[in-house]
């Protein structure tokens, strides 16, 4: 399954695994320069032995990927089909999953902001089936503008083409899924629907930290204690100021904020918050 979108070169005591598209990050560095130095990183890193990553702006060595034979994270992969370049940030969805996962004892819904074509959500949705099982009353609201938005810092910009025919298509594989499109300050932190629900998990993907930071502080009144939030752009390029700003108001809440390798951001809602 990752053979589509990474090389994997395996041995009998380690493998490598290398993504097929690299983001520099660095719009004015030539394609050959690009491959050259990315070629250098790989020989180098399988010199420093261990398991070999390079992926989604990261480089590691001298580990043991063991979530990648995950038999319940594979399985929810396969059954999201994922499309091209998908798995290519396969280690934020696992992260997605397991803090997901640990919002298995909160009464409340599960929220994905910015869900794009549904690939993040899906996935997790699938791996927490259980979750869903135990709590029918539970639902898992997408939401989407579904075209690019001009307040986006997206480095790369994304296609929206076929993006809202995807996420239905993948939403339709339960019935506790939502799709709500449109201006999210409509849609959820404006909207009568939402006033009293709590929140069990919410992945933020917006790209936008103004937008962003509207959203957490809806979210903040609806939390309790266990609730999960994750941050897609938490520690990315080129999205410096989510980094300071969310930091900066969840240290005055006294909750501190994971920062992870992937970019990501984790928040676990402790007791005295909610």
């Amino acid at each position: 399954m990752f053979e589509h979108d990474f090389l994997i070169d395996k041995t009998q005591t380690k493998k490598a695994i290398i993504a097929r598209i690299q983001n520099t990050w660095r719009k004015d560095l030539p394609k050959e320069k690009s491959d050259q130095l990315i070629n250098a990183l790989v020989v180098l890193s399988k010199k420093l032995g261990g398991d070999t990553f390079l992926s989604d702006g990261m480089l590691l060595w001298g580990r043991e990927i063991g979530w990648m034979e995950d038999p319940n994270l594979l399985e929810a992969i396969l059954k999201a089909n994922p499309r091209a370049n998908e798995l290519l940030i396969c280690w934020r969805t696992h992260v997605l999953c397991w803090a997901a996962s640990q919002a298995a004892g909160v009464q409340g819904d599960f929220f994905e902001f910015g869900c794009f074509q549904g690939f993040s959500g899906i996935v997790i949705r699938d791996f927490c089936d259980g979750i869903f099982k135990r709590d029918l009353l539970r639902k898992y609201w997408w939401f989407d503008l579904f075209k690019e938005s001009k307040t986006q810092k997206k480095g790369d910009p994304l296609d929206f083409t076929n993006s809202e025919a995807i996420a239905s298509e993948r939403a339709g594989m339960f019935k506790d899924i939502q799709i709500l499109k449109g201006d999210v300050r409509e849609t959820f932190i404006d909207s009568d629907l939402f006033a009293h629900k709590n929140v069990a998990f919410a992945h933020l993907d917006l790209n936008n930290c103004d937008i962003e930071l509207e959203i957490i502080d809806s979210l903040m009144s609806k939390v309790v204690s266990g609730s999960v939030l994750v941050f897609d752009d938490y520690a990315m390029s080129p999205f410096r100021r989510q980094n300071n700003e969310y930091r900066e108001y969840f240290s005055k809440l006294s909750i501190p904020i994971l920062e992870l390798p992937t970019g990501q951001g984790v928040v676990i809602i402790p007791p005295s918050a909610s």
